[in-house]
């Protein structure tokens, strides 16, 4: 039986042996680059992002599959409303998912047009329905259908539903959720500001930047929606802050810079 040299066969195509702690070939196989670090990231961001839409999904089938005599036809009707939100939310949340992949690869290209706020926002929060509901969250979505940005849709669209995500977390159960747009100038330059404010624990930006400086992803999950945000709004040159001076309030503030 012929017997594989560690550097020659099969057994080290692909950079890393299992039987080995070294790790050989292409730099992007190192824990610091695209490979091992980026795979790790990866799947928690999966149980980040999918575990809420798949725990509803399973709750509602478990519903109809228990006890289907308990609903009314119109509650039935209600119930496959939901799931199919839910199943919706979940699919978005799996192809945005390919997109920050792309990201970390750098395997991607933005395509800049004119985005509607107002219609990018009502798509997000149809996706997050289950979940507003759940804790009698108010929405006041005071954006105007006439304010436009240019920008990447795809990547706002993750930025915004993530900020939302955290949000619609943080609140405090039957609260109120603000959405604001502006117009202003900085530094006698025209931008638009989109601003979530949200009742709860304060969140400020200090906890910001230290949880993008925490590369580790093993520090638990709660912040990786955090990084995927600040990753994929340096991509389309979008500034978020977060602001803590009211107390018990937070209001998340999204900087787009007018063409």
């Amino acid at each position: 039986m012929q017997k594989w040299d560690k550097f020659n066969g099969w057994d080290w195509c692909s950079g890393y042996n299992y039987s080995s702690k070294e790790i050989l070939g292409f730099t992007q196989t190192h824990l610091s680059g695209t490979g091992i670090a980026v795979k790790a990231k990866l799947f928690g961001i999966i149980s980040h992002d999918l575990r809420s839409p798949i725990h509803h999904v399973h709750q509602f089938l478990k519903l109809q599959q228990k006890a289907p005599h308990l609903f009314t036809e119109t509650e039935k009707e209600n119930l496959n409303n939901k799931l199919q939100t839910a199943a919706g939310s979940l699919l978005e949340t799996m192809e945005n998912l390919l997109l920050w992949s792309k990201t970390q690869l750098n395997q991607f290209t933005t395509v800049y047009q004119n985005v509607s706020l107002l219609s990018l926002l009502s798509q997000c929060l149809q996706l997050l329905a289950l979940t507003i509901e759940a804790k009698n969250i108010t929405i006041e979505n005071n954006v105007n259908e006439s304010v436009l940005v240019y920008t990447d849709p795809d990547f706002l669209q993750t930025i915004i539903r993530n900020l939302l995500q955290n949000a619609i977390k943080a609140a405090i159960p039957n609260s109120t959720i603000t959405i604001d747009s502006a117009e202003q100038s900085i530094g006698g330059l025209p931008y638009t500001t989109l601003s979530i404010t949200n009742e709860g624990e304060p969140f400020s930006q200090q906890q910001y930047e230290q949880i993008i400086a925490n590369n580790s992803s093993s520090k638990g999950l709660e912040g990786l929606g955090l990084k995927v945000v600040d990753e994929l709004s340096r991509k389309i040159t979008i500034k978020v802050l977060f602001e803590a001076e009211i107390p018990n309030k937070t209001k998340t503030i999204l900087i787009f810079r007018n063409s």
